[in-house]
């Protein structure tokens, strides 16, 4: 389920389109300004969502399938039809506009947010709010939300935009830390994505429990899915870890999996055919580029994925997260977080 922080800044953030939508329809008036790139993608998107509402060939209607970025960019793009107020006022929000697009576009793609990412994206609304005239949009819905937050939990949000396509095949799980927020380790980031990007076929990232292995995985993950940034078909994640913290204290994950094999037969599942789970397994790894990240290693039983670790077929990698090093593997060594960090 999608975190009440991120429900909320999906509807504050449609909100704002919806009145950029508006903005630009009163200075435009008869004759909006759109590239021919942007009604072929506004065109494409709208045949695509099976959008009854909205025709695909009006050009007004095309608005609301632009992302924030280029509505924004067409409403500047009427500035000549604009007061000198208003004008001045929309000018001086590219700075802080560019500073939340990554945001919006983490928050319309359902991808977990950094600590700072929800900060950004609050303090966006704020800013606009202190101008509610030119948001009437926001500052209902802020208000509305502020009044009676519970309303929040009972939206359903659909967390992506259809113009939107990943390049690989993942199934990567909502982190535990979606709620909150992820603290950047950028140092750490940058390491990891390095390794997962070279030439060597395993690595492992190391730490002690609560460390945050998992957590700088996932972020690190996702952001090679956003940036598309990455030369594997497929990121396939496998857990192990058999418990974690819930409101009563350390609680056990019901359906866990911490046998190798097990693993290994899940893996499977995505090339169908004869042969063994390991001969089927091995045979997608041969013929695809497959990141398999498998997390909590050292509670996993058995050697066969030790086994496969020592002989990566194909151009695919192997991820591991652990307390102990495999072995031939390139570690990548998650230490406690400083006092700073801690804090925050």
């Amino acid at each position: 389920m999608a975190s009440y922080q991120k429900i909320a800044l999906f509807i504050l953030f449609d909100s704002l389109e919806r009145d950029l939508v508006n903005a630009i329809r009163h200075f435009a008036g008869d004759d909006i300004n759109l590239s021919p790139a942007e009604r072929e993608k506004a065109q494409k998107n709208l045949k695509s969502r099976s959008e009854t509402r909205l025709d695909p060939d009006d050009p007004f209607d095309q608005l609301y399938s632009l992302d924030l970025a280029e509505k924004f960019q067409v409403l500047l793009r009427h500035k000549d039809k604009m007061d000198a107020n208003s004008k001045a006022y929309y000018t001086s929000l590219n700075g802080h506009l560019t500073s939340s697009i990554s945001v919006r576009n983490a928050v319309m793609h359902g991808r977990p947010l950094t600590v700072n990412e929800y900060s950004v994206g609050f303090a966006f609304a704020q800013t606009l709010l202190s101008a509610r005239s030119r948001w009437p949009e926001l500052a209902r819905t802020y208000f509305q939300y502020n009044k009676s937050p519970e309303i929040l939990v009972s939206q359903s949000i659909q967390f992506l935009d259809e113009e939107f396509y990943e390049t690989a095949l993942s199934n990567l799980p909502s982190p535990d830390y979606d709620d909150t927020g992820f603290l950047p380790r950028p140092k750490l980031e940058r390491e990891l994505k390095q390794k997962l990007l070279g030439r060597h076929p395993v690595i492992t990232v190391l730490g002690d429990g609560g460390n945050g292995k998992t957590a700088l995985v996932l972020k690190t993950l996702y952001g090679l899915l956003d940036s598309q940034d990455h030369q594997f078909d497929a990121i396939l994640w496998f857990s192990a870890k058999t418990s974690m913290l819930g409101p009563k204290g350390i609680e056990q994950i019901e359906g866990a999996v911490s046998n190798a094999l097990q693993i290994v037969e899940q893996a499977a599942d995505f090339q169908r055919g004869p042969g063994t789970p390991m001969e089927r397994l091995r045979d997608l790894l041969t013929d695809n580029k497959i990141l398999l990240a498998i997390d909590n290693l050292e509670t996993v039983t058995g050697t066969e994925l030790e086994d496969m670790a020592a002989d990566v077929p194909g151009q695919s990698k192997i991820l591991f997260t652990s307390r102990v090093p495999v072995g031939g593997d390139l570690p990548v060594n998650v230490g406690e977080f400083e006092p700073a960090e801690a804090i925050a």
